[in-house]
């Protein structure tokens, strides 16, 4: 996308340190700004605290500021140092919302009861069908499968103590039927489940690959020539 960080300069203005750049690429894009010192003689790494200026979510643009106020940090400084000013791509709130969506950890939530480990994985995305209503699926579809089993139950015990041959034809019919929908309505069930448990672990196993490409997008880097700074107390 041709980002690049240019024209880095540092100096010295009263009590502070102040850092110039230009950074270009397509407008759209921002970026999160770094810099930090380095000593040239014990290369020393100094990395500003009180910072300002174009350091967050910056846009493209020529003349980016950034002002280092030293004695906030340290008692003084006075040698020739580098400034390394490097940037990464910022993170949008829709990324940081996914990346923050659980893992495939939470299958262990639908296996529990479906619907559960959706809530966690979801994010801010608008599934098909709701966390709530696979929930209320599971649960419909295994509680008429227990209530065709007890009707199932029920019939074939009263077919078994009938003595007049209708009573004994009609319970048997009966009992066949809430068995054949008690395995039908546990099979939705057990369907519901098994596929909510697969898509918990596939949708949060696609969040943490998510994750790692949000955090390996690449940086830019840019070091200028020395520069003397001498900042001291006066007391």
């Amino acid at each position: 996308m041709a980002q690049q960080i240019s024209n880095v300069e540092i100096r010295c203005i009263k009590n502070a340190i102040e850092v110039t750049y230009d950074l270009s690429g397509p407008e759209h894009l921002r970026m999160d700004v770094t810099v930090v010192f380095t000593d040239k003689i014990s290369s020393e790494k100094i990395i500003p605290q009180t910072i300002s200026g174009d350091v967050k979510n910056v846009k493209p643009g020529r003349g980016k500021i950034i002002t280092w106020q030293v004695l906030n940090d340290r008692q003084f400084i006075d040698a020739e140092i580098r400034a390394n000013v490097s940037a990464t791509f910022a993170i949008t709130q829709q990324e940081h919302n996914q990346a923050t969506t659980g893992g495939p950890g939470n299958a262990l939530l639908s296996a529990l009861m479906p619907g559960l480990g959706d809530v966690f994985v979801n994010g801010d995305e608008k599934p098909i069908i709701k966390p709530a209503y696979i929930t209320l699926l599971f649960l419909g579809s295994a509680g008429l499968a227990w209530y065709c089993h007890q009707e199932s139950e029920n019939y074939y015990q009263a077919y078994q103590t009938s003595v007049q041959q209708y009573e004994i034809n009609s319970n048997y019919e009966k009992a066949v039927y809430y068995a054949d929908n008690a395995k039908l309505m546990t099979g939705i069930a057990a369907t519901i489940w098994v596929m909510d448990v697969i898509r918990v672990a596939a949708k949060g196993s696609a969040n943490r690959r998510d994750v790692h490409n949000v955090s390996s997008k690449g940086t830019l880097s840019f070091t200028p020539g020395l520069t003397k700074a001498t900042l001291v107390y006066k007391f």
